[in-house]
């Protein structure tokens, strides 16, 4: 971040401009062990509050978070570590390869990778394009035999 206010004492702090959290469970033992995932989870915004006893980050503005291949954006994300989990709160989207969730709300857990949505939830995905040359023919027209 470009500036940094907080207490060692209290173990809070505010970052605030170009923020980056990156947690790797790779480095992160205690995370590693605990988790489904190994991949690493980023968080970016314009502000994150970090209160390191509780294990608790709270993204404002621009939020972006990108885990493998899904990445997703809210107005304000609040990262438990400890339960593994990032809420999206406003304006919430994740994106899963070419399928999009939007919702007011959304429940991500960063273990198994399932995500909830709550309000106004919208799922776009491509639909399949027949390729004309494995078009099925026409059905062969039937013959009627007199009576």
């Amino acid at each position: 971040g470009d500036l940094l206010s907080g207490s060692l004492a209290s173990h809070v702090f505010v970052l605030k401009g170009n923020v980056t959290l990156h947690s790797d469970p790779k480095i992160d033992r205690e995370m590693a062990e605990a988790s489904e995932s190994d991949e690493p989870l980023s968080v970016t915004a314009d502000e994150i509050d970090v209160d390191q006893l509780a294990l608790t980050y709270v993204a404002k503005g621009h939020m972006h978070f990108v885990q493998g291949s899904r990445s997703g954006t809210a107005d304000l994300a609040t990262l438990n570590e400890e339960a593994h989990t990032l809420d999206l709160v406003g304006n919430a989207t994740v994106l899963d390869g070419d399928h999009r969730t939007t919702a007011a709300k959304m429940h991500y857990n960063t273990l198994d990778k399932q995500f909830i949505g709550a309000g106004d939830v919208r799922i776009y995905a491509p639909l399949p394009t027949p390729n004309p040359s494995t078009s099925t023919p026409p059905p062969k027209r039937k013959l009627r035999l007199p009576l």
